[in-house]
């Protein structure tokens, strides 16, 4: 008797032992610490949609379009979100706001921040109906402008105006802190907007770019790239868009400047953290 309860007393303490090697040395490529910065880039294919993650409080920007609205959400909610402090319309187009418009149904929001211009489609007159439903404050940034989440900064970088002729150009583009690390969202932006960027003095250099315009030849132009001069890339796009995005001119540049691409049309969702000095891929 003494034999076998010193037997299973063995078989305990050596399951004890696995189980505390298994979690200790195991490999946490996939753990996240809650009080570090997580940036989810959402696969929303042919659009743009990003949730950013400080501690409890959830800051998106952009929401992909129509038929990518469910699984935006749909993501959001597998981020155990249900309040959004900020919420981010770069700019009118359909394949940025659509999933926002949803989202305004599902999450309670706080404030929303959106460009300074009016644009004759469906999905804008939508996205104004849907605002005015919420108890959210409006918020038309103006450049140089900044807000704080907690230890989570965030500037507005651009656009310089929101009379410039082409649309794209109008896109707000954020630029986000969070310790030594920073993360930079230029929405749809193109040449004009970056160039007039970089003469507004403000620093642009950032460890991680979401590139403007999804990869397109209008965008990132060599001045632009070289002010910002990231680490690692994002590009969020469609897979075999008729696009042709991203361009293979604008990934030449990146290879060339040993850039880290990330793809979500190969990649699909892509999630990075931050602790305030490094920033590593999670998924």
């Amino acid at each position: 008797m003494k034999n076998k309860l010193k037997s299973i007393i063995y078989y305990i303490l050596v399951l004890f032992l696995i189980a505390y090697i298994y979690f200790n040395f195991s490999d946490n490529s996939t753990k996240t610490d809650n009080n570090n910065l997580i940036v989810s880039y959402i696969d929303v294919g042919q659009g743009n949609g990003v949730l950013i993650q400080n501690g409890k409080e959830n800051i998106v920007i952009d929401g992909g379009d129509k038929s990518n609205s469910d699984k935006f959400v749909s993501f959001l909610k597998s981020r155990k979100v249900s309040n959004i402090k900020y919420m981010v319309a770069s700019h009118y187009d359909s394949d940025h706001i659509s999933g926002l418009i949803e989202a305004m149904d599902q999450f309670n929001i706080e404030n929303i921040i959106n460009p300074g211009y009016s644009k004759d489609s469906q999905t804008y007159k939508d996205f104004v109906k849907k605002r005015k439903s919420t108890n959210a404050k409006i918020i038309v940034p103006n450049i140089h402008d900044e807000f704080y989440v907690d230890d989570l900064k965030i500037k507005v970088v651009g656009p310089t105006s929101y009379d410039m002729s082409e649309e794209n150009d109008r896109s707000i583009v954020l630029k986000l802190t969070y310790g030594n690390t920073s993360f930079l969202f230029p929405g749809d932006a193109v040449k004009q907007s970056e160039s007039s960027m970089i003469y507004t003095g403000e620093n642009l250099k950032s460890d991680v770019l979401m590139l403007g315009h999804h990869g397109s030849k209008y965008s990132t132009n060599d001045f632009f790239l070289d002010e910002v001069n990231p680490k690692i890339a994002i590009i969020s796009v469609g897979e075999n868009n008729r696009y042709n995005h991203p361009s293979k001119a604008v990934l030449s540049k990146l290879k060339s400047r040993n850039i880290q691409v990330f793809r979500t049309d190969k990649d699909g969702d892509i999630i990075l953290e931050s602790d305030g000095k490094n920033i590593r891929k999670i998924e």
